[in-house]
């Protein structure tokens, strides 16, 4: 995991993922439910992953399984964002945990190729206003924030590759990731652009 402003940060791995060519160097396949060995990477707590309220998660990924609920990317602080493949759909969420009634704002791509046992390069990226999805570099679904999640830092955050949607491991992802970015920032379409174009 790379953090923009502080530098790189190494995961801590559990279990035992597959190492296998990614699409720069080398890159981690995850057994997804159908694994009996909890495998997961994660990154807990430092300072410096208190992302504010601009900031971008992307990843390179790869399945051959679009019908999973498998959580690719989770970082749980307050609020909680997530990026998820779930039910054929690749979706970004945000929840505004500080929140007592919880309301989640999301975003999908119900189109998107990404079930195909290729590549692709995903993104989510949040600023004080919009949540934004992206597929291989280019714009797939936005959503306008507003009230709690729109006024609210992510602090706290400990992050996760491939455990699941929730700290307890629900629905972990079953495929390949690479190149796992954490900005403190929203990125631009152009920047995730030149992200996606990079292999």
């Amino acid at each position: 995991m790379f953090d923009s402003v502080s530098g790189m940060y190494l995961g801590d791995l559990v279990g035992t993922p597959t190492r296998i060519q990614g699409t720069i160097g080398r890159a981690l396949a995850f057994g997804g439910v159908d694994d009996p060995d909890s495998q997961y990477v994660t990154v807990t707590s430092p300072v410096e992953l208190d992302l504010g309220t601009h900031y971008t998660i992307a990843a390179w990924i790869r399945t051959s399984d679009a019908e999973q609920e498998g959580s690719i990317v989770t970082c749980i602080g307050n609020p909680e964002l997530q990026v998820r493949l779930s039910m054929s759909e690749l979706m970004g969420l945000a929840y505004a945990a500080t929140d007592a009634s919880w309301p989640m704002y999301d975003v999908h791509t119900p189109a998107a190729p990404i079930g195909d046992g290729v590549w692709h390069h995903i993104a989510l990226s949040v600023d004080d206003a919009h949540l934004a999805l992206y597929v291989d570099g280019f714009v797939a679904s936005t959503e306008d924030l507003a009230g709690t999640l729109a006024n609210e830092p992510v602090t706290g955050v400990a992050c996760y590759v491939a455990r699941g949607r929730d700290w307890e491991g629900n629905s972990p992802f079953g495929g390949d990731v690479d190149e796992v970015l954490i900005y403190r920032r929203a990125l631009g379409d152009g920047e995730i652009g030149e992200l996606a174009a990079i292999r």
